[in-house]
Order: C-alpha cells, then sequence, then structure tokens
C-alpha cells in the first residue's frame, strides 16, 4: 500500500469527517473522494457542494472512481468499510467484479 493511500485510510477512520452523499464536499460533510482531496490539499477541486469532476487524482492502488462513488453513494458503505476496501486488494477485485455485474 502506498504513503497516499495509507494516510486517506488513516483520514476516514480519524473521525475528524462527517459522511455525505451525491458530492465532493456539502455543508454536511465529505464522500469518500472528497476527504482524499481535502487531505492531500487538492482543495481548490472543493467548493460549496461540488460534484465529482474527475480532477482529483487519486493515488495508485485506489479501486476506480466510479467504484469509489458507487460504494459511498449507493451501497451507503461508512467510511469505516471504504477504508477496509482500501486496504485489501481481494475486497477491491470483489467488489470491482460486483460492480461491473450490475451494469
Amino acid at each position: 500500500m502506498t504513503e497516499q493511500l495509507q494516510e486517506w485510510v488513516n483520514a476516514l477512520r480519524s473521525g475528524r469527517y462527517e459522511q455525505a452523499r451525491y458530492a465532493l464536499r456539502t455543508d454536511e460533510g465529505h464522500c469518500c473522494i472528497g476527504v482524499f482531496a481535502d487531505e492531500t490539499d487538492q482543495r481548490d477541486s472543493l467548493g460549496d457542494r461540488v460534484y465529482f469532476t474527475g480532477r482529483v487524482v487519486l493515488p495508485p492502488g485506489s479501486p476506480s472512481t466510479d467504484l469509489l462513488i458507487t460504494m459511498n453513494d449507493d451501497w451507503l458503505l461508512t467510511f469505516d468499510q471504504i477504508a477496509d476496501v482500501l486496504e485489501s486488494p481481494v475486497a477491491q477485485t470483489a467488489l470491482t467484479r460486483l460492480y461491473e455485474e450490475s451494469l
């Protein structure tokens, strides 16, 4: 696991962020990608209720952006559950297959 990926996992588990859905950041909190953007100073990508535009550069070893959005917004995984997926290549592979089969 890369250092950047580990820092993202730590941030998701830190309790510093409230989880939000359907936007990188809202008044209520951040989505999982919004947490990474905030932690890596990609804040220019964040504004008041900013939707994902592809401007956030994720670290190597991350699941696809589409899978991350689906886990956060549609499957309603918690930040702890998303952190578990980020730490496990096996879980990433299994969830990627599940996601692709649902398309």
